[in-house]
């Protein structure tokens, strides 16, 4: 097999791996149906080809992603804008409910929300003290010491530099 078939082979895995219409399944099936004789090492250097590749196109698709995420806020705040001057338009003309055949409209009185004047003089009984384990100090205390309900966990990784 040569080069050329080798990285049309990982260009095409690669394309079918970027189409997120693919499953997991296809996706396996395929990788183990092609005809790879090079070396182990060489193989590896394919999949880490791939591997950075969809990296490197995940940080590309960063800004845009920061990009569309503006866009949207200010989408929700000039729909929120609108919303808060057709409210005051029906609150001056006094016409509260009404329907069209687009849509109904009605102003409607909301739950009481609660607004805390003097959060220091709320009594004890109202606070909710919130329970969580210092894992940092856990974890110093099971370098030199077992107990029964925590342990120490050593995971695996792939590092490829």
């Amino acid at each position: 097999m040569t080069l050329y078939d080798l990285q049309d082979q990982y260009r095409q895995l690669y394309d079918m791996m970027a189409d997120g219409d693919i499953d997991e399944q296809t996706l396996s099936d395929t990788m183990e149906a092609m005809n790879w004789t090079e070396e182990f090492e060489s193989k590896a250097d394919g999949y880490a080809k791939i591997i950075r590749q969809f990296l490197c196109d995940a940080e590309a698709a960063k800004p845009e992603s920061d990009r569309l995420a503006q866009r949207k806020k200010m989408f929700e705040s000039r729909a929120e804008m609108l919303k808060s001057r057709l409210y005051d338009a029906m609150k001056t003309t006094g016409k509260e409910k009404f329907k069209t055949p687009f849509a109904s409209y009605l102003i409607q009185k909301n739950p009481k929300a609660l607004k805390i004047d003097d959060e220091l003089a709320i009594p004890d009984n109202f606070f909710i003290v919130k329970r969580e384990p210092d894992k940092r100090a856990i974890k110093d205390y099971l370098s030199d010491a077992t107990v029964p309900w925590a342990h120490l966990e050593q995971g695996e990784s792939l590092r490829i530099r």
